[in-house]
């Protein structure tokens, strides 16, 4: 038996042969060329997930800039809104500027028909409407302007009136001085060197430019009240009528 199948296999030896070289052949047809084949499919693959890697990377910075831009669109609706509310609150537009950051008060006062000693050095102001500010602020002195009525004083040789020294009760002023008279007060230099005439009645003694008073922090002023002197403490105002004009300018600050 044996023998017979010796006898086969030398006949077919080449057949058989043939056969076993078919079945490697196959055998790595069917595990190599999958394997290149998946492996030239998956960096394919790779290269389109890249793509679209690349672009969501940049539709998100497309938004993101969207985004940024959007915000500062909120943040300037949200000004114009808080602007609006502000005029409507404080229902005032004639010295409260949302644009601008500078508001003027102008005080005016005379001596009182009949007033006394006393009342001709002080004053208690009501203000036409209340006075807001809602930022810290500076105060300057603008200008200020005296007009004298009828018996013109005589400033001559009288070293105690060579000049106003101001006080408000409102104005944190923190002036310092050996002169008690002129501690935390303005001093506003007089013009006048002789006695006023009809014709120089009226002069303005601070008219070039902003002097600094004092800051002043939020509030709202109804009244303006204090004292107008010389450098001794004494009346400059006499007769009824004599009268002056500061104007005051409040500039908000920006921090």
């Amino acid at each position: 038996m044996i023998d017979k199948i010796k006898d086969i296999f030398l006949v077919y030896k080449y057949q058989l042969g043939g056969i076993v070289a078919l079945v490697i052949v196959s055998l790595l047809y069917k595990y190599y060329f999958p394997f290149k084949e998946n492996k030239e499919k998956s960096k394919e693959s790779q290269l389109k997930t890249d793509e679209i890697q690349r672009e969501i990377q940049t539709e998100i910075q497309s938004l993101q800039k969207k985004l940024v831009k959007t915000e500062k669109q909120l943040l300037k609706y949200k000004d114009e809104v808080n602007n609006k509310k502000e005029l409507s609150l404080y229902e005032n537009s004639q010295y409260n500027f949302n644009r601008t950051n500078k508001k003027i008060l102008t005080l005016k006062w005379s001596v009182p028909v009949g007033a006394d000693d006393s009342q001709k050095k002080t004053f208690n102001e009501e203000l036409q409407e209340p006075f807001v500010i809602d930022k810290l602020s500076d105060i300057y002195l603008d200008s200020f302007t005296t007009a004298y009525n009828g018996s013109f004083l005589d400033f001559s040789n009288q070293p105690d009136k060579a000049s106003y020294v101001l006080k408000i009760d409102e104005f944190k002023i923190d002036s310092n001085s050996n002169d008690s008279n002129l501690y935390n007060s303005i001093v506003i230099p007089n013009e006048y060197s002789t006695t006023a005439t009809t014709d120089t009645s009226r002069k303005t003694h601070k008219g070039k430019k902003l002097n600094f008073i004092c800051s002043i922090n939020p509030c709202t002023l109804t009244q303006i009240t204090g004292t107008i002197t010389d450098l001794a403490g004494n009346i400059i105002f006499n007769k009824a009528g004599d009268s002056f004009i500061a104007e005051f300018i409040f500039i908000a600050r920006d921090k």
